[in-house]
């Protein structure tokens, strides 16, 4: 048999063909997106989750860009700019 016929039956035996068509695989997609967000959330590949790296790399561009602007322009960084949840995270 041919791989390609072995994934056509295989796709065959998922139940709901006449009824739902091609959307009888959706439940499979959450599924595997839902298991998606886990890995990232709560999964430690060296000392770091995805999400908590994310974070990091977003607060220092966010750092990075407030620095800019204050060096280019040569005026105070207005506190406004700055949001409260920006200092605490970035230990300074």
């Amino acid at each position: 048999m041919l791989v390609k016929h072995k994934i056509k039956l295989l796709l065959n035996m998922v139940p709901g063909k006449q009824r739902f068509g091609v959307y009888r695989f959706l439940p499979f997609f959450f599924i595997l997106g839902g298991a998606m967000e886990w890995f990232m959330i709560r999964v430690r590949i060296g000392q770091e989750t995805f999400c908590k790296y994310f974070h990091k790399v977003f607060y220092e561009r966010q750092w990075e860009r407030l620095i800019s602007n204050f060096s280019a322009v040569g005026q105070k960084v207005l506190r406004s700019e700055i949001s409260l949840t920006l200092l605490p995270q970035l230990k300074l």
